[in-house]
């Protein structure tokens, strides 16, 4: 690995797209990380740079000191050692590698567990839920999702949907920061999503990523979803705000998101992690998953 210079790392630009989805199509995975997109979106706020390293994609996010799994053919236990020693040696790095996919861990794990920590906790597990559950929405355990979805549309039958587009993004991007606002304001995790909100909607004419927003019968945004195909059988929802003053908003903007995306025969939706909060992940939950995409980070031994 004698290209693995620190100074060789570059910020993640839109025209990087092409190499990361070649590199991410060869494992298919579904994690939330394996997504172009997402990986655009939120780099600034994590300043995340990456160098190629023998023929795989080393992305480091120095704003939390930690490293993406490699994208691309794995590494093997000793090489990821090496890889994440030459980081801390060169004081540019110091701490985890996360999104270890669990395959990999399973088939190494007495030899990673020779060079690293091993752990794994539900709060950065991916939700992943089937389109046509999202859609149908069947079971007693579903009813209180499908009676608010059937009250929405009988206190709004006007409202209507379109999709995001250059010309309506800054007036989403004005709707997703207040509901942010209103949400918690001064959060770090909301004002980091604000800036990966930020770096979406002035981008939105040139990323593959799409959008379907919810107005009411005089033109109010109410609610809106953005989303991208992850691999050949799952899309990831990057973002998705709601009005809680219209009762039913929510419901209603994850069913039409998924019922998009059914109809293109897409079979899985990645609504990611809850990050460890409570209400978060009632809230997951309560959509019944198909589910959780189990993931690892790997720790420097001291």
């Amino acid at each position: 690995m004698k290209n693995l210079n620190i100074c060789n790392f570059k910020p993640v630009e839109l025209t990087d797209g092409t190499i990361f989805r070649e590199k991410f199509s060869l494992l298919d995975r579904r994690s939330c990380e394996c997504n172009f997109n997402n990986l655009f979106f939120w780099s600034e706020v994590y300043d995340e740079q990456f160098i190629e390293v023998e023929g795989r994609l080393l992305v480091c996010a120095f704003a939390i000191n930690e490293a993406m799994f490699p994208v691309g053919a794995y590494f093997s236990p000793a090489e990821l050692a090496y890889i994440l020693k030459t980081l801390c040696c060169s004081q540019k790095l110091c701490g985890w590698i996360y999104d270890v996919p669990e395959p990999y861990v399973e088939e190494h794990r007495a030899e990673l567990e020779q060079y690293f920590i091993v752990e794994t906790s539900e709060d950065y597990y991916d939700y992943i839920y089937s389109t046509q559950s999202l859609v149908e929405l069947h079971g007693e355990k579903l009813n209180k999702k499908r009676n608010l979805i059937h009250q929405f549309h009988s206190e709004y039958p006007d409202a209507r949907t379109e999709e995001l587009t250059v010309q309506n993004a800054p007036e989403v991007l004005q709707f997703a920061l207040h509901i942010n606002d209103l949400l918690s304001a001064g959060t770090d995790t909301l004002e980091d999503e604000n800036g990966a909100l930020h770096r979406t909607m002035n981008h939105v004419g040139e990323l593959s990523a799409e959008g379907l927003i919810l107005r009411e019968g005089g033109g109010k945004i109410i609610a809106f979803a953005v989303f991208s195909r992850t691999n050949s059988d799952t899309y990831d929802v990057h973002f998705e705000k709601a009005d809680r003053d219209y009762k039913g908003s929510s419901q209603v903007i994850n069913q039409l998101t998924a019922e998009l995306l059914y109809k293109r025969g897409v079979k899985y939706i990645n609504r990611e992690q809850d990050l460890g909060l409570p209400g978060l992940r009632r809230a997951k939950h309560s959509y019944e998953p198909e589910f959780l995409l189990k993931r690892y980070r790997l720790g420097p031994k001291i």
